[in-house]
């Protein structure tokens, strides 16, 4: 059976995989085709069905950039709820008080764990004992996760995060 060829006009909506994503290649190929006359009736209709075909892509993509900011607002909204208790539950339990030290007073932990806070994976592969290799990825994903974002990436991260908590505590 043969295939059955799509028009420009088809091959521009075609959708890609799971997602739809604009077909630049058909874009591409409208322009051209659009500015040949014996492909339109006249200039207006190919220009009238290449802004058609553009602002259809236009909204599905205004649809998308909606779904992403409602999905980024519910994301806050979620970690807002999250408690000190539920920031640690993927933490291994012997480097609970040290994450804890960390996070809460500004303690410096050992050499694994700033590393890791240091955003040093070949540092903190080195200093890591057996438990803290093997979960290494679950470290990885607690950070991206849950740990506050100002306080850990890079040195400068974990310095700043030391001397925000030590003000902290001389305040007090």
């Amino acid at each position: 059976m043969a295939k059955r060829k799509l028009t420009y006009e088809q091959r521009l909506m075609k959708p890609y995989g799971d997602e739809k994503e604009v077909n630049w290649e058909g874009f591409k190929e409208a322009f051209i085709r659009v500015g040949k006359p014996e492909n339109a009736d006249t200039p207006t209709k190919g220009v009238e069905l290449l802004a058609g075909i553009i602002t259809h892509h236009m909204k599905e993509r205004q649809e998308l950039l909606n779904d992403l900011i409602r999905m980024e607002e519910e994301n806050e909204a979620l970690k807002k709820e999250m408690t000190k208790e539920n920031l640690y539950t993927h933490v291994p339990e012997n480097m609970l008080p040290h994450v804890k030290n960390y996070v809460e007073n500004g303690i410096l932990p050992g050499d694994f764990l700033a590393a890791l806070l240091e955003n040093n994976l070949v540092n903190a592969w080195g200093h890591a004992d057996e438990s803290n290799r093997e979960h290494l990825q679950e470290w990885v994903w607690w950070l991206k996760n849950y740990a506050p974002r100002e306080c850990w990436g890079s040195k400068e991260k974990v310095i700043g995060w030391l001397n925000k908590k030590s003000n902290e505590r001389n305040r007090r």
